[in-house]
């Protein structure tokens, strides 16, 4: 399975860095379903149909987590799913009903401001990893600001964050305006030690 993650780790990195930023210069990109779309489709396309069967990966899009702590049910934007063999399961089952494992969960936040709204799903990652319903499970958070933001930081998370609960289990992949030149740029801020050669960011990374 260490090979699934990192493989699926790569797959992210290179997308984001390439035929996301791609796509939101091209106007394929309206708020957040349609990044969404782009990035299932995307992932879909780097590792291949091939790839998913053999190892019985699925992705799924608002796909229905185990319930938080307030007892109300989570839903990820796309989560990328482990299925059982089909020998292992009753006739008449429901797709839901083969999954094994949660391999990777990755929340997406679209936005020209509200700041705010992107903080609360940092705290939605940190309760997913202090959960510890997912225990081999890497975690991604996907950030489009369509604003100016510092280069430099490009981060969302505290450093005190980034060096607590984030570590080996989160992944940032952010794109806004740079506020020296007005490009549109991603970064790639890791907190885990797959394909460290991919991030952008490393002042926090392990």
């Amino acid at each position: 399975m260490i090979n699934i993650y990192s493989r699926i780790d790569k797959a992210l990195k290179i997308i984001w860095s390439n035929e996301i930023i791609e796509d939101y210069n091209n106007d394929y990109l309206l708020k957040e379903d349609t990044m969404k779309n782009a990035v299932y489709y995307h992932l879909r396309n780097q590792l291949g149909d091939g790839y998913f069967n053999r190892h019985r990966l699925r992705i799924f899009t608002e796909y229905e987590l185990e319930k938080n702590k307030e007892g109300k049910r989570q839903r990820g934007d796309i989560v990328i799913v482990k299925l059982k063999p089909k020998s292992e399961v009753e006739d008449g089952y429901n797709l839901s009903d083969r999954v094994e494992e949660v391999v990777a969960i990755i929340e997406l936040k679209f936005k020209i401001g509200g700041e705010d709204v992107i903080k609360d799903d940092v705290f939605k990652m940190r309760d997913y990893i202090r959960s510890g319903k997912y225990e081999n499970c890497q975690y991604y958070l996907g950030i489009i600001y369509e604003r100016e933001y510092s280069k430099e930081i490009g981060s969302w998370l505290t450093k005190n964050q980034s060096k607590n609960w984030a570590q080996n289990r989160l992944t940032e992949l952010t794109a806004h305006y740079d506020e020296e030149d007005g490009q549109f740029i991603s970064n790639i801020i890791s907190y885990t030690n797959m394909n460290i050669e991919l991030n952008t960011l490393t002042e926090n990374c392990p």
